[in-house]
């Protein structure tokens, strides 16, 4: 549009369309993708905002084919508008089956993603790749649980786990 660059804030139903040179100019989105399609309003190339850092790098490294796949499908379940494929048809139906509060948390791992390493597919690796669970138990309990089974059930005249009923 007059060959001025142009920013986008992009709402659910309009576009609007801001310069610096004059007022906010709200854009139906169906009208804004006609313009696109037929070549009216064209993006300019920029450098990349992001790059990978190199801790996502070593995660990426590390990941493994089946890793990278089950990444693609999550995203394809979170941005099902950035793909237009065969495949995508397939992931729909599956995504449907996906409870709301897992798609939730692939959202907010795909943004942490994005924020601490570059990308936010690095987030939706799976992440028993990354090491051990840690317990949820503490030290000093599972100390008292040993002691407890060792002192109490694994001596020679073993205890019964439970209280013997009475027969009267």
């Amino acid at each position: 549009m007059d060959d001025r660059p142009w920013r986008l804030h992009v709402g659910r139903t309009e576009i609007t369309l801001v310069s610096e040179e004059c007022d906010p100019f709200p854009l139906p989105r169906s009208a804004f993708e006609i313009l696109v399609k037929e070549g009216k309003i064209v993006g300019v190339q920029t450098e990349p905002r992001f790059s990978i850092s190199p801790a996502g790098q070593d995660v990426l490294s590390m990941a493994r084919p089946t890793d990278l796949a089950t990444a693609q499908f999550r995203n394809r379940v979170i941005h099902p508008d950035q793909y237009d494929d065969d495949e995508q048809a397939r992931v729909a139906s599956r995504a449907a089956a996906i409870p709301a509060r897992t798609k939730r948390d692939w959202r907010r791992w795909y943004r942490e993603a994005e924020l601490t390493h570059g990308s936010g597919l690095i987030g939706l690796l799976p992440r028993f790749t990354r090491g051990a669970r840690k317990r949820r138990i503490a030290a000093p309990a599972i100390s008292l649980i040993e002691e407890v089974l060792s002192t109490h059930y694994d001596t020679v005249m073993r205890k019964p786990k439970r209280e013997p009923t009475a027969n009267t």
